[in-house]
């Protein structure tokens, strides 16, 4: 059945009209990539089978399911209030995968109690951090060994009500909105297979950017290096991004 609506999917005509506001659909452009691209999401929100399978951090161990939507599934990573020591000197550091932020594991109802907003961390301690997507066992389990061009989408977390913001609370568009001169000299940014990002549109009000390289339709697209995408990630300021997921469409 999963397959038969794919298909069907696929095969229907891409919708002209952009969110109802009248911005017209161009075939060809970006749009067609968010409705027709076989994506690659990597997040840290819960419930999520990748997490489950232990796809995200290499675990072989699955969970199990056991009944309500719950699984026996152990929380990975770090507690917020425990992380590891920042290693400035190393670039290849992993972006910290970190759950119980702001006590989310244990104020909120017991229905719910399979719903969490996860994130990787990126401290201005850490300074630069590296990740590569898909990584091997993503690559297998989504079956995309090989990427072309993609558009790049980043979210964070909302992590405060209302979207009252910590001050430590880094923000995407702090990281990217930078001049062509202000990008080559700023020690700090996110730089996708060694190019940077110096826009970013937003998608939505809960903090997911279509990350940008320069201007036109053309300026959305990163290209692979050897098909997957290595994002190296540095916040400009004191305090972290609250990264939850990066999407490839």
């Amino acid at each position: 059945c999963e397959e038969m609506d794919r298909s069907a999917f696929m095969s229907s005509v891409i919708p002209q009209e952009i969110f109802g506001d009248g911005v017209r659909h161009v075939p060809g452009t970006n749009f067609t990539n968010f409705q027709r691209s076989r994506p690659v999401c990597r997040t840290a929100k819960l419930p999520n089978q990748a997490r489950y399978d232990g796809i995200l951090t290499g675990r072989h161990e699955k969970a199990n399911y056991t009944a309500a939507g719950r699984t026996d599934y152990k929380d990975e990573g770090y507690d917020a209030t425990e992380m590891p020591d920042p290693q400035p000197d190393d670039n290849s550091t992993e972006p910290t995968l970190v759950y119980n932020i702001r006590g989310s594991r244990g104020d909120i109802c017991d229905k719910a109690r399979i719903d969490f907003k996860d994130s990787y961390f990126v401290r201005y301690e850490d300074h630069w951090m590296t990740t590569t997507v898909p990584n091997d066992a993503e690559a297998t389990y989504f079956k995309q060994e090989q990427l072309g061009k993609k558009l790049v989408i980043m979210c964070t977390a909302l992590q405060q009500n209302f979207e009252e913001y910590s001050a430590d609370y880094v923000q995407i568009p702090e990281m990217v909105n930078f001049t062509e001169t202000d990008a080559a000299s700023a020690d700090y940014g996110i730089i996708v297979n060694g190019v940077k990002a110096t826009n970013a549109t937003i998608l939505h009000n809960d903090g997911c950017y279509l990350l940008r390289k320069g201007e036109g339709e053309a300026g959305y697209f990163f290209e692979p290096r050897n098909g997957r995408f290595e994002f190296q990630i540095r916040v400009p300021r004191e305090g972290q991004l609250y990264m939850n997921a990066i999407v490839l469409v």
